[in-house]
């Protein structure tokens, strides 16, 4: 039978102080005996500490349980720290008192800490919220990035041009061009030299109110032609690849390119759009400088960008916009564009074409809608004349004259191989 007071289930040190003032291990067995002389000293002011009573474990519930102490079970490693402080305070040791505070996990949930949390808390949703709320708005928002300073210069590399050059920088040949007039030859620059950048202005993705604005009062990058221009009026009229020339020569290129400007090559470019767009960039750069000899670029940028682009179209055609600068408005202006309808045949011939004529109409047509002065085109009449010459006729749906004009070029059709044939009688489109 155990001895009373004896728990089998601990390990623990054993001490008698009859025999010796220095603990010793008890020789042989598990448990410990409790001291009856042990005393304790926790809560009073003396600095020399006693271990409590040891609690036996959870399988001996009829022991020690009479006790007024809290039933605070003790797993076997903490019955062996307390019978063995036990043993040292009775030999007299002194343990200091533990002066920290203990702190308890549960208080980071107090009242105070609780409400600085719920404040941090609500401030960053609110702070999200906003943020949320301001996102949202401003990705509705048509807002053009544009940038008006002085670009970095560019010291040539070698297999550089000025076309690769100005295509990565945003800004177009004649714009780099003509910022630097110490480059006699555009197709020939050498490594080391400097080419200076022009003002470079890009945009963003724009409403159509905000289109007009643009095309009429900023500089235009390749990219938007490219979106604006050359998949709308340059596909509708030209077709995306590459075909004889009605007029004879060399082939036209895809989207209608014919006459590249100096320095600018097709291999620098990722498609043939984006290259008919360069091209294009540098049609609408010498419309510009027209209108600003005559000091009418406020005219210019008047127009809506429906107008500005049937004008670029038909310098993008026939190399020339004419007169057109020099009319009073917009509606004069594109009934200035109507007359450009001739062209010279193979065979010499020099000769008015319907087609032509269809596609300045068309061209018209997307103005309509911005203008009020500009009335749709329904009927185009191509009429030869008594002196040899052709008359046209554009009429609205109900065969009234929007615009006619006459002049001395033969009235032909061309077929598909660009031989002509001379009309004597009116031939009639409908668009």
């Amino acid at each position: 039978m155990p001895e009373p007071g004896y728990n089998p289930n601990a390990v623990s040190s054993y001490y008698n102080p009859n025999n010796s003032p220095v603990p010793k291990l008890r020789p042989s067995g598990l448990g410990s005996r409790p001291s009856s002389s042990s005393t304790s000293d926790r809560k009073g002011s003396s600095a020399v500490f006693s271990a409590p009573k040891p609690v036996y474990s959870s399988n001996d519930n009829n022991n020690n349980r009479s006790n007024n102490e809290s039933d605070n079970r003790l797993t076997p490693v903490t019955a062996l720290y307390s019978a063995t402080a036990s043993s040292l305070a009775d030999a007299g040791a002194r343990l200091a008192k533990n002066s920290e505070p203990r702190v308890s996990p549960m208080n980071l949930y107090d009242k105070k800490n609780m409400q600085e949390m719920k404040t941090e808390l609500e401030d960053y949703l609110r702070g999200v919220a906003i943020e949320d709320g301001i996102a949202a708005d401003m990705a509705d928002m048509a807002v053009p990035e544009v940038y008006t300073g002085e670009a970095d210069d560019v010291t040539v590399k070698a297999g550089d041009t000025l076309t690769a050059i100005a295509k990565d920088k945003g800004v177009s040949l004649q714009e780099l061009i003509d910022a630097n007039p110490q480059i006699a030859n555009p197709d020939m620059i050498r490594p080391g030299e400097k080419v200076t950048m022009p003002s470079a202005v890009t945009t963003s993705t724009l409403d159509s109110k905000s289109k007009n604005a643009f095309f009429s009062n900023q500089k235009l990058t390749v990219e938007s032609l490219e979106d604006s221009f050359v998949d709308t009026y340059l596909a509708e009229h030209e077709g995306t690849r590459s075909h004889a020339s009605l007029e004879g020569g060399r082939r036209t290129g895809a989207y209608g390119v014919k006459n590249v400007p100096a320095g600018m090559s097709r291999s620098d470019y990722s498609s043939d759009a984006e290259f008919a767009a360069a091209v294009s960039l540098d049609h609408y750069q010498k419309i510009q400088r027209k209108y600003d000899t005559i000091d009418k670029s406020k005219l210019w940028k008047s127009f809506p960008e429906s107008a500005q682009m049937a004008i670029l179209d038909l310098q993008f055609n026939v190399g020339t916009i004419g007169q057109t600068p020099s009319k009073t408005d917009v509606k004069e202006a594109l009934e200035n564009t109507l007359e450009f309808v001739g062209m010279t045949a193979k065979d010499g011939t020099k000769g008015s074409l319907m087609s032509l004529a269809k596609r300045r109409a068309l061209n018209w047509n997307k103005v309509t809608d911005d203008s009020s002065d500009i009335k749709p085109i329904k009927t185009i009449k191509q009429i030869p004349t008594s002196t040899g010459g052709t008359k046209f006729e554009f009429l609205d749906k109900n065969d009234n004259v929007v615009y006619e004009f006459s002049n001395g070029r033969t009235p032909i059709k061309l077929d598909r191989r660009g031989n002509t044939t001379t009309l004597t009688t009116t031939r009639e489109e409908t668009l």
